[in-house]
C-alpha cells in the first residue's frame, strides 16, 4: 500500500508509528497494515494498493 501526498498535510497512524506526511512525499506500507490518516486542513491523498496474483485468487475464493 502507498500513500501520496498529493496537497497539504496529513497525519498517518499505524500500530507502531505515526507519520507527517506533506505534499510531494511517499509513505509505502506493508500489506494488511491497519493505519488511521487525518488531515491536518485541506489535503488530497492518493492511495495506491497492489495484490499480488495469489492474493487476488484467496480474495475470490
Amino acid at each position: 500500500m502507498t500513500l501520496h501526498g498529493v496537497s497539504g498535510s496529513l497525519r498517518v497512524q499505524t500500530a507502531d508509528e505515526v507519520y507527517e506526511l506533506a505534499a510531494g512525499h511517499l509513505l509505502l506500507l506493508d500489506a494488511g497494515a491497519s493505519i488511521d490518516i487525518e488531515a491536518l486542513g485541506a489535503a488530497d491523498l492518493l492511495l495506491s494498493i497492489s495484490m499480488h496474483e495469489e492474493e487476488q485468487e484467496q480474495h475470490e475464493h
